[in-house]
């Protein structure tokens, strides 16, 4: 089972992979998520919003980079 270090981002892909995900948790053990939408002027990322552990880390992979998560 991976675990996470603080603000490393962790990947994965929504049940019809037409989005990106991504989870990070801060140092205080708070869990974030934000996602990768398509709109008219290509993909973006949205915010990070406050979210609860993901359920199983195993389909997630590391990413190699560190999240700015909100305080």
């Amino acid at each position: 089972m991976m675990t996470a270090t603080a603000n490393e981002i962790l990947s994965g892909y929504t049940m019809d992979y037409t989005s990106q995900v991504h989870f990070a948790m801060r140092a205080d053990g708070k869990w974030f998520t934000r996602f990768q939408n398509r709109s008219i002027y290509g993909y973006r990322w949205g915010a990070w919003r406050e979210t609860v552990a993901p359920e199983s880390e195993r389909f997630l992979s590391r990413t190699g980079r560190k999240a700015r998560l909100p305080k």
